[in-house]
């Protein structure tokens, strides 16, 4: 839930949200269509290709995000969050203006039905089952202007077309069953494997780095030519560790992303029995592994939940990637000062 309305909360969920306030606010406490100085501005925030973002749709933004945080426990807005969320917040105006303005450019649009429809069918509009257009015309939308510094009506229409840019995309992507299949199958692998760890450092009490690379090379050494490393061990005060079964995304975890992931690709490359050729340096430990087993389940059929987190990965990384793209191949001002 709380996903959902940080991912949403400068598009049109948070135009339902706000007018579902809004509706509240004029039914229980009155509602003026005008006076009183504006709560928003029309002044730029920011401005991706000449199009302004206004403040005051800024303003309501961070408003709302800290809101949220607040309805979900977090009371105390320190300045170092809020500076994290308006900086989230102004990323994600201005990867909506791209998207919107990208939209366009490739001819995409909102016809007015479809956006009077989006406004009709409003709950936050209605009032017994049918459309308040009195309400909407004069509380609603000059509250919102005020607020935001821009019209609702286009404000709306752009983040329809957003939306619309996201579902072009989103039909782009493609989970095959043989990427389900090898997923479920990483997923659900476990490994055992025989290590050495020796410690280095720089306090003279402890081997130093090159010290303990030769340990690990003469260790990986007797083990390819199954020697003992009986005596090996003993003389410098070091011990073989049996580790696992453990799945390969802890193994990968445990050892940090990139020497773990080595790791893993070295031990499956040799197969079981065989030691690793090369040493790994991690948290000032040259660490040497062997395979012992491996364990697999793999199911005949995905299970629809590894089909959801691979197409929502794929997706997170296109949008970036887009976002990335038309970035830089734009021009963006921005005036937030922290």
């Amino acid at each position: 839930m709380l996903e959902t309305l940080r991912k949403n909360a400068s598009g049109w969920f948070a135009k339902i949200l706000l007018g579902g306030i809004a509706l509240i606010f004029a039914l229980y406490f009155g509602f003026s269509g005008g006076g009183g100085p504006p709560q928003g501005g029309t002044a730029p925030i920011a401005k991706v290709n000449g199009q302004n973002i206004p403040s005051g749709l800024f303003n309501q933004t961070v408003a709302n995000q800290i809101e949220v945080y607040q309805k979900f426990g977090v009371a105390n807005q320190t300045p170092e969050l809020q500076q994290v969320i308006q900086s989230q917040v102004l990323q994600r105006l201005i990867q909506e203006t791209l998207f919107a303005q990208e939209a366009t450019r490739l001819g995409l649009h909102v016809t007015d039905v479809e956006l009077a429809n989006a406004i009709r069918n409003n709950p936050s509009f209605q009032r017994d089952g049918r459309f308040d257009e009195t309400f909407y015309l004069k509380q609603f939308k000059p509250y919102f202007e005020r607020q935001n510094g821009e019209n609702f009506e286009y404000s709306l229409r752009e983040d329809l077309l957003v939306e619309r840019f996201r579902q072009v995309l989103g039909n782009a992507i493609v989970v095959s069953q043989n990427q389900v299949k090898a997923a479920e199958k990483i997923s659900q692998t476990q490994l055992k494997f025989l290590q050495l760890a020796v410690p280095f450092g720089t306090d003279g009490e402890t081997k130093s780095q090159e010290e303990a690379k030769k340990l690990v090379q003469d260790w990986i050494q007797a083990r390819q030519t199954q020697q003992p490393t009986e005596k090996l061990l003993k003389d410098n005060g070091l011990s073989e560790e049996e580790v696992g079964p453990k799945p390969l995304k802890n193994v990968s975890a445990t050892f940090g992303t990139a020497e773990g992931s080595n790791m893993v690709a070295c031990l499956l490359a040799q197969g079981i029995q065989k030691v690793c050729p090369q040493a790994f340096t991690v948290n000032n430990k040259v660490i040497a592994v062997e395979l012992q087993n491996i364990e697999e389940k793999v199911t005949e059929a995905a299970p629809t939940d590894m089909v959801d987190q691979m197409t929502r990965a794929k997706e997170a990384q296109l949008m970036t990637g887009v976002t990335d793209l038309l970035t830089r191949g734009s021009k963006i001002e921005t005036y937030l000062t922290q």
